[in-house]
């Protein structure tokens, strides 16, 4: 009876230490895929503030365009209407 019950408690030590190891290596698997995570974020975050600020370059340069398009349209428009009403 003593060996039954002192092989029961060796086998549930051994299940417990078990559960202690698998719950440590969930915890560092969780932490691993969160600094995985993290990371991957910071470099999403990297990436876009790139994209934003070479978005609001060519904002500009495409302002700058059409302002400079209006201004020759109104040039050419004007010389036109000039060669029309001299013929």
């Amino acid at each position: 009876m003593k060996r039954r019950k002192g092989g029961r408690e060796r086998q549930r030590q051994k299940e417990e230490a078990a559960r202690v190891k698998e719950h440590a290596r969930r915890g560092l698997a969780v932490a691993k895929a969160q600094a995985a995570l993290e990371k991957a974020e910071r470099e999403h975050e990297r990436r876009a503030a790139i994209v934003d600020a070479e978005r609001a370059s060519l904002e500009e340069r495409s302002h700058r365009e059409n302002q400079r398009w209006e201004t020759e349209r109104k040039k050419l428009e004007g010389v036109l209407r000039r060669v029309r009403e001299q013929g």
